[in-house]
């Protein structure tokens, strides 16, 4: 049975689900696209007050994680599926 919720809390989902498939097949510099501002300023403040405060948490941590900054020369093959939005 399939669920509704809001597109908030499903942006939520997409940002924690691209940065925990990133961090299971070992990349290190990604980048995540956020369509509404509320879900950009949830993450920056880190408040968990709200229903779905559990997910924040979650995709703060993994935020918090080690990234690269320096590029991503060596795995052109990543760069080109994140481009078509398989990662």
């Amino acid at each position: 049975m399939w669920g509704m919720c809001s597109a908030f809390i499903t942006e939520l989902w997409e940002v924690f689900e691209r940065l925990r498939c990133a961090r299971k097949f070992g990349f290190t510099r990604i980048g995540v696209h956020v369509d509404l501002a509320a879900v950009v300023k949830i993450l920056n403040s880190g408040a968990c007050g709200t229903p779905c405060g559990r997910l924040v948490i979650n995709i703060r941590r993994l935020l918090d994680m080690d990234w690269d900054n320096t590029g991503n020369k060596l795995n052109p093959c990543a760069d080109t599926l994140f481009n078509l939005g398989v990662l």
